[in-house]
């Protein structure tokens, strides 16, 4: 498995403090609005990616060529410049990640569902505690939850 890339607020948390990050089981960034950029992408592909694709591949003792399909996301450099003819990146096309992956439709709808009982069940707690609320009060205290 390929280390997952992780950017972090900070580039040296106190819950790191004198810990190598290179034996971290992940690609260790940072970025002070923890997003990822195209320089950090760029970063990941090239110093984690593709090197340890490369790795994998020759001791499976398969040829060296590989492509990378990968989410839309808007800090992701759509350009991304690669010297090898043995790599290619494909990016998703916008807002269809849970559309081709199934496993992103399970877990979405697992999380609306579960969503919806919560405010359902503080709907009916509240109506259970107030039977004369409004429904102005009762969108006040969902607000507030």
């Amino acid at each position: 498995m390929i280390k997952p890339g992780v950017a972090y607020l900070a580039k040296n948390p106190c819950a790191l403090k004198n810990k190598n990050k290179k034996f971290l089981p992940v690609f260790w960034q940072h970025n002070l609005k923890e997003w990822v950029t195209a320089v950090l992408f760029t970063e990941w592909f090239h110093q984690c990616f593709i090197p340890e694709v490369k790795v994998y591949l020759e001791k499976e003792g398969l040829p060296l060529k590989f492509s990378l399909i990968i989410d839309n996301a808007p800090g992701l450099l759509q350009s991304i410049s690669i010297e090898d003819e043995n790599v290619q990146v494909t990016f998703l096309p916008p807002n269809t990640t849970s559309l081709l992956q199934p496993l992103d439709q399970d877990i979405i709808s697992c999380v609306k569902a579960s969503y919806a009982r919560q405010v359902f069940e503080m709907i009916r707690a509240a109506v259970d505690a107030d039977p004369n609320l409004q429904v102005n009060g009762l969108l006040e205290i969902l607000h507030h939850c």
